[in-house]
C-alpha cells in the first residue's frame, strides 16, 4: 500500500454540534493538513457527511483530528470509509 496514493475519504460524523460553527473549523483544518475538501452534508442537526481527499496518510491525520474533543462540537461516532 502506497501511503502517497490519493484516495477519498468520507465521513459520517453524528454528535451535538452546529453545522455552521462545524463546517467553517473543518474547512480550515482540514487545509491545514493539507488535505483538500471535497464536500459537507448535513443530513440533519447532529449528522453530517463529509468528503476530503489526498493522500492516504494524510487522510488518517483527518481521522486522528476526529477524535479529539473541541469545545464547541463532540462527536457521539465517526463512520469512515476510503473511496476511489
Amino acid at each position: 500500500m502506497n501511503p502517497h496514493e490519493h484516495k477519498k475519504l468520507k465521513m459520517n460524523i453524528k454528535g451535538p454540534f452546529q453545522s455552521f460553527l462545524y463546517k467553517v473549523f473543518v474547512v480550515r483544518k482540514v487545509r491545514s493538513l493539507g488535505v483538500d475538501f471535497q464536500d459537507v452534508k448535513s443530513h440533519s442537526p447532529d449528522h453530517v457527511e463529509v468528503v476530503v481527499s489526498g493522500e492516504k496518510a494524510k487522510l488518517w491525520e483527518v481521522l486522528k483530528l476526529s477524535k479529539q474533543p473541541r469545545g464547541f462540537i463532540r462527536f457521539t461516532e465517526v463512520l469512515f470509509q476510503f473511496v476511489d
